[in-house]
């Protein structure tokens, strides 16, 4: 679909910027009193946000004619495993974030999204 919206991020790069700035700086103020900081980066994911009857894919569905299911179905193939993440893998990676096997990981962002965001 050309032209199609969903690859338009631009409008939350400052915040996301500025958010993304945070977790390096946080820790320098509250590690030492043991509280950690890490941020979690999830892509699209299996949920009403996305896939719901007033979500992203149905959004995009409306402004450019193509069908909910089309939509879902692109923005599942721009990422690497070619699916939405699910809350579960979302979830199991805060929990381990939480947990005392992440005792030693501060100041980090974790993107989980199938590798839609290309790392270097």
């Amino acid at each position: 679909m050309p032209g199609c919206p969903i690859r338009r991020y631009s409008t939350t790069a400052p915040p996301r910027q500025l958010w993304l700035a945070s977790p390096r700086r946080w820790p320098r103020r509250s590690g030492r009193r043991g509280v950690r900081v890490n941020t979690v980066s999830p892509g699209p994911v299996a949920t009403d946000l996305w896939l719901g009857s007033d979500g992203v894919a149905a959004t995009v569905s409306r402004a450019t004619g193509a069908r909910p299911s089309d939509v879902e179905d692109q923005a599942a193939a721009q990422s690497v495993t070619g699916r939405f993440s699910q809350p579960a893998e979302i979830a199991s990676l805060i929990l381990y974030l939480v947990s005392d096997q992440a005792a030693n990981i501060t100041g980090s962002d974790f993107t989980i999204d199938g590798g839609l965001v290309p790392t270097l």
